[in-house]
């Protein structure tokens, strides 16, 4: 493997005469880099990177063009075969919210059955999780089942920054969505 650091202007392309199948974003000052990795075959494979990812490729590059929308510094590490990282450093800090607030599920009694989750003003997330033993589907965002996120038996939609009013569409009678509100 082979590290290399590239300081990089504003949309100017830093070209580097490296081979190997593998490369990773170690570090960069910006969020994302756009890599072009032109291959041995002669096909160019246009990716971007954000740091800390990394590509395997099933065959070889013989250069690597790294360009950025503002200047910054990048440093990537490339070469044969994958390497993994275990190391850990640094710290994560968890903020306990003001409120966690479970609240009862909603459950559908008809098919076909519009129901709302009220707004809150001070809610900062909700968590929205379909019941395991659900046999339909359930629409966020939706009135009518026309529109609106799907989400079926034991799949969730998390994070929802929203303090308005949520409409549901339930397809199936009997179905539940659990609700998990953070303020």
């Amino acid at each position: 493997m082979k590290l290399y650091r590239a300081s990089l202007k504003a949309n100017v392309s830093d070209i580097i005469g490296a081979q190997g199948n593998y490369v990773r974003i170690i570090s960069s000052t910006v969020e994302e880099v756009a890599m072009s990795l032109h291959m041995k075959s002669g096909k160019v494979i246009n990716t971007p990177l954000l740091q800390g990812l990394g590509v395997e490729l099933p065959e070889e590059f013989v250069k690597i063009e790294l360009k950025t929308d503002a200047a910054s510094t990048v440093r990537i590490m490339y070469g044969r075969g994958k390497v993994d990282d275990s190391r850990i450093s640094g710290a994560i800090k968890v903020e306990p919210s003001s409120s966690f607030n479970g609240l009862s599920p909603i459950s559908f009694t008809v098919a076909g059955q519009n129901k709302t989750i009220a707004a809150n003003v001070n809610r900062d997330v909700l968590d929205l999780f379909a019941d395991p033993a659900n046999t339909g589907v359930i629409y966020v965002g939706s009135v009518d089942g026309n529109t609106g996120i799907p989400i079926v038996a034991g799949q969730s939609y998390p994070d929802i920054k929203a303090t308005g009013a949520i409409q549901l569409w339930g397809t199936v009678s009997g179905d539940k969505l659990h609700i998990v509100e953070t303020a």
